[in-house]
């Protein structure tokens, strides 16, 4: 049911980057610090990634008037909207008020997180939303690595890796799946599976820019068992796969194919050469019978006249 009354506050979507504080931007620290209250997507603010890592850097922040709400961790449609529902009611309370609020979000608000759905139901009701750019998780992961995510024509796809991934098979360039910790062991075999039909260049990394942060490459060093907030990056090459048995047989093949080409090469040049020698040997023939004709005697047969042949 949407709100006639139009709200004076303003709710902002800030993304305080992947974990490492240093990457959480000024204009966010500006904005948190201007926020008379601060909402985190959790069961406590103790237990807050995002609340953890703007508390390095905004000192402060306890000033502020704190929230903790937590967001069902399901895909029941009905409990999320329900759920979205009631937090959206909470926020719109702060908002009508005048206040400003701060939902804080790992990485980038645009890029997988809760606060678009709040964003969208409060601006549905006349409310007022503004998001603030983070750094997002794949793009520390990508500096951390030293690896660049897409050159000249290669595509980039940002794939949810605790969905339905066997689809991502087809994609070409680079495939990074994020918060694929439920689905490691799954992603894993299936990644083994392709590296034996085209190359892959297999990265992933676990709670970037923490602490606790864990690097692994190669497709068979991913751990199957990882934290939630586990990157994935596949760089994926058109060539096919050549180990040594497949490219004895494709050698083999080769040779077998132009040893074929070459007899049929000869095959052919000897049969021209056969059929030009058979023409010039009867054009030559036939010369030949010209000129023993056109110089052979005429022999002398007397003409007898009046003669009568019998009918």
């Amino acid at each position: 049911m949407q709100k006639e009354k139009a709200q004076s506050g303003i709710l902002y979507g800030i993304g305080v980057g992947p974990g490492e504080p240093e990457l959480l931007t000024h204009k966010a620290v500006q904005v948190i610090e201007c926020c008379d209250t601060i909402v985190v997507p959790s069961e406590s603010i103790e237990e807050c990634n995002a609340f953890q890592i703007v508390e390095k850097l905004v000192p402060d922040i306890r000033k502020h008037q704190l929230v903790a709400w937590n967001f069902p961790m399901t895909r029941d449609e009905k409990k999320l909207e329900e759920a979205h529902d009631k937090i959206c009611e909470n926020i719109e309370a702060y908002l009508a008020k005048g206040e400003k609020v701060a939902f804080l979000t790992l990485g980038d608000p645009a890029i997988y997180s809760t606060y678009t759905y709040l964003s969208q139901k409060i601006e549905e009701h006349g409310g007022h939303t503004e998001m603030v750019s983070g750094v997002p998780s794949f793009c520390a992961v990508a500096a951390r690595l030293g690896i660049s995510l897409g050159e000249k024509e290669e595509q980039i796809h940002i794939i949810p890796g605790s969905y339905e991934i066997e689809e991502s098979r087809q994609f070409s360039g680079t495939r990074i799946y994020m918060k694929s910790g439920r689905k490691l062991k799954q992603l894993k075999e299936m990644l083994q599976k392709e590296s034996t039909i085209r190359p892959l260049e297999v990265y992933s990394v676990s709670d970037c820019g923490k602490e606790e942060e864990k690097v692994f490459s190669g497709v068979d060093n991913i751990p199957e068992n990882s934290g939630y907030f586990t990157i994935v990056i596949v760089k994926t090459k058109d060539e096919p796969v050549h180990n040594s048995s497949f490219s004895r047989i494709v050698h083999a093949l080769i040779i077998h194919a132009i040893g074929t080409l070459s007899r049929l090469t000869v095959c052919s040049a000897t049969a021209r050469c056969m059929k030009w020698s058979i023409v010039r040997e009867h054009r030559s023939t036939k010369r030949q019978m010209a000129e023993n004709l056109r110089f052979v005697p005429t022999a002398r047969i007397p003409i007898r006249q009046n003669i009568m042949m019998p009918l």
